[in-house]
């Protein structure tokens, strides 16, 4: 029986190849981050959506944590407004792309942001980081998948 790793192959990866091209130089990461800054890509749902006689739909939710390192002064002009900026430009290029099929080869339909939030719960491994500011974005897209 074959199969296809939809979520890696159409959501994670379609993702990454997103972030590193309009963050070049900024380190993406799946289990944990190293370094200054990054990005975590995390899956967190699959739902079943519909299906017919031919394919099926899924929505998947995937959290996107943004790390960004604080400098020594915690302040507006020093952590609030770069790492907003970055959200907020993570935000913009998913809005971009919620319809994504590049070079037309389908992906991935109906992204949204569903939530940020800027006190995330972290996990055991993320509160040794309190040098780190930690910004969760919940992205959440549907998978048309055909059926042969």
């Amino acid at each position: 029986m074959s199969y296809t790793n939809i979520i890696k192959t159409h959501v994670i990866d379609s993702l990454e190849t997103l972030l590193r091209t309009e963050f070049v130089g900024i380190r993406i990461y799946y289990d944990k981050i190293e370094g200054k800054e990054g990005i975590l890509i995390r899956p967190v749902t699959d739902d079943y959506l519909s299906h017919s006689a031919a394919s099926h739909n899924r929505t998947y939710q995937i959290d996107l944590r943004v790390y960004q390192k604080l400098p020594g002064d915690v302040t507006k002009s020093k952590t609030v407004e770069p790492l907003t900026n970055q959200v907020e430009r993570i935000k913009r290029l998913l809005f971009n792309n919620a319809n994504y099929s590049p070079s037309s080869v389908y992906k991935y339909h109906d992204g949204i942001v569903l939530r940020v939030d800027y006190s995330p719960p972290l996990e055991d491994w993320e509160l040794e980081l309190n040098e780190f500011k930690i910004v969760s974005i919940i992205y959440q897209v549907t998978v048309s998948e055909a059926i042969s």
